[in-house]
């Protein structure tokens, strides 16, 4: 239930601050100073969502106290011209930020079903074509394995750009990236395309990998992006790195969707074998 209600209050939340903020945009047309706060307590999430998809990053400060305080200040402004009303309004952009920050931006995740010194358990999988493989499919080799929601999810499309920027770096040390998610063979591949490096996207069919592992996100797609095709569970955010016997050196299991590891805090895992577990328990 509490997934399902995280699923209602996002797409809620980006489509009522798009609502006020047009209507405080009317009301600055009309002559209300009050539409200024209106504009700002709830254009500034309009803004924060469209700077995400616009030009994604894979971490931002969790707490979100900037643009938090934002919409503040747009409470204040909007009575300015003494009704009470329009603060009421303008108090649900900053309580949604609250939320958002606070609530909604926590996986609460159970405890992964894989462990570092684990061995990479036989999963099937298929291309983006639709052969049938594994995650035995590069035996013998390093290997990061990232986890990710789907295309919908800017932060997810922002680790994986992250990544294929540190490509010269993962062949150096003989690492292969590949990237899992449930979502369809058609998705999977219109993403695929964006890359011209050999990256190993795989598609994880009804997610069963992803249970295998304990990293299914129950009802974690927003409401209303089932229209286009997405499935309503996805898979949790997580990299799992693998050395060239099998083994898993370290797991990243976030908890907050809004922050991913630094890809030097994984490689480091490769580079010294003294301090793997050491390593991988930190992240």
């Amino acid at each position: 239930m509490n997934n399902k209600l995280k699923s209602a209050f996002i797409s809620s939340f980006i489509a009522v601050a798009v609502i006020f903020s047009l209507y405080g945009l009317y009301l600055i047309s009309q002559g209300y100073l009050a539409g200024f706060g209106l504009v700002l307590a709830h254009g500034v999430w309009v803004v924060f969502f469209l700077k995400q998809w616009l030009r994604p990053v894979a971490r931002i400060k969790p707490q979100l106290h900037g643009w938090r305080l934002l919409a503040v200040l747009g409470v204040l402004i909007s009575g300015i011209n003494g009704g009470v009303e329009w603060p009421m309004l303008a108090a649900l952009g900053w309580l949604g930020g609250v939320f958002y920050s606070f609530w909604y931006g926590k996986l609460n995740r159970s405890a992964t079903a894989i462990k570092v010194g684990d061995a990479m358990p036989y999963l099937p999988l298929l291309t983006a074509d639709g052969q049938s493989t594994n995650t035995h499919e590069f035996a013998g080799k390093r290997l990061v394995f990232l986890f990710y929601r789907g295309n919908w999810c800017p932060f997810c499309v922002a680790q994986i750009r992250e990544l294929a920027q540190q490509y010269q770096q993962l062949r150096a040390k003989g690492i292969e990236l590949v990237l899992v998610s449930g979502q369809s063979q058609s998705k999977t591949k219109a993403l695929a395309e964006q890359f011209t490096i050999p990256i190993h996207f795989r598609v994880d069919n009804d997610l069963s990998a992803a249970q295998a592992l304990g990293l299914v996100h129950k009802d974690g797609l927003p409401a209303g992006l089932a229209i286009l095709g997405y499935d309503l569970d996805v898979a949790l955010p997580t990299l799992v790195a693998v050395d060239e016997s099998g083994k898993v050196i370290a797991v990243d299991a976030t908890d907050n969707y809004r922050v991913r590891p630094e890809p030097e805090t994984f490689l480091r895992c490769f580079d010294d074998p003294a301090n793997m577990l050491e390593d991988a328990s930190a992240t």
